[in-house]
């Protein structure tokens, strides 16, 4: 079954996993560390500034596949792993699209990794998720022609893992109003249905195939360029924030994925340490019951980095729990 993400889990998960310093990996957030030591071919990143209008490939393809920011994608937006992701509005119809097509093993029938860090917005209508927007998308918009990592069809809590007219969807659904780690491994060569796993948080979930397309009796995908948030036939969006997208030529295994998702979780050196004293102590406890007792949830969501330390823009127990878990002196 699904693994739902919720609050409790996530601190659980949090509270458990050792706190890391990004000082000391010169400033990459420990999910940026696990995966390019993985090498990655396709990562965005989303770590530019507010105003950029690219941002950077930091996968092996090089700086030919930077993306471009369409309709004023947002940058700068806070996320649960301490860095920064982009902001994207579905009646705005921004995406993002790389510099050049993609690779020739891409193309045909591919094996491949496509991994997310993302954060679905809960009062999103779900029919607003007009046909599958995609987290990452290439090839033609003909049957078998395209890979979609998508959302579900008219959905903003289930997932999509396949093609233009043939794949599997999620048969559990997702809670939305929380980042998510969401990752699709393929192995190619086999069927629209053959060869996939999905992952949501760490854990491999229940797929069906989905019986409301017509079907992709062979896959074999063109060349187009890479799109974020946009399919080659448009019109397909969802509101919410990407914090990572990464994309690699191989399939990753269980032990990595899971190594990946731990590491999503790993906030930033010390984030209790509201006053920036060096230590986690009774000012900063103030500062939390004082911000949880000043308005639930937060109009800012997604993104309150300060006491909303598990981002799931509410001020509860499971923040306090975190916080208390680093009680002390700070690594």
């Amino acid at each position: 079954m699904m693994r739902r993400g919720t609050r409790g889990a996530i601190a659980a998960a949090i509270a458990a996993t050792t706190w890391a310093t990004t000082a000391a990996t010169g400033g990459n957030s420990p999910f940026q560390e696990v995966v390019a030591a993985d090498q990655p071919i396709l990562w965005y990143q989303f770590n530019e500034a507010r105003g950029a209008t690219q941002t950077v490939n930091h996968g092996s393809l090089g700086a030919a596949y930077d993306g471009v920011l369409v309709n004023g994608v947002t940058l700068g937006v806070p996320t649960l792993g301490g860095d920064t992701g982009a902001s994207f509005d579905a009646a705005l119809q921004q995406y993002v699209e790389s510099l050049a097509v993609v690779p020739a093993s891409l193309t045909g029938n591919p094996t491949f990794t496509a991994e997310t860090i993302v954060f679905i917005d809960a009062d999103f209508p779900g029919a607003r998720a007009f046909g599958y927007p995609p987290f990452l998308h290439w090839g033609a918009p003909t049957t078998g022609k395209s890979v979609y990592f998508s959302l579900y069809k008219h959905t903003n809590d289930r997932v999509y893992a396949g093609f233009y007219n043939g794949g599997l969807r999620s048969i559990d659904t997702v809670r939305t109003g929380s980042f998510h780690h969401i990752v699709w491994t393929r192995v190619g060569g086999g069927g629209q249905y053959d060869g996939s796993i999905v992952y949501v948080d760490g854990t491999p979930i229940d797929l069906e195939p989905d019986t409301t397309l017509p079907g992709a009796p062979v896959i074999d995908v063109t060349a187009t360029t890479f799109r974020v948030q946009r399919a080659t036939d448009s019109v397909r969006y969802f509101t919410g924030v990407v914090d990572e997208i990464v994309l690699y030529d191989r399939v990753l295994t269980p032990q990595e994925v899971t190594e990946h998702f731990l590491a999503a979780l790993i906030p930033p050196d010390c984030p209790a340490d509201f006053d920036g004293d060096g230590a986690v102590g009774p000012a900063d406890l103030a500062t939390l019951l004082g911000a949880w007792t000043g308005g639930d949830p937060y109009p800012n969501c997604p993104g309150y980095v300060n006491t909303d330390l598990d981002q799931n823009c509410h001020i509860d127990p499971a923040d306090l729990a975190i916080l208390l878990s680093q009680w002390g002196e700070c690594p």
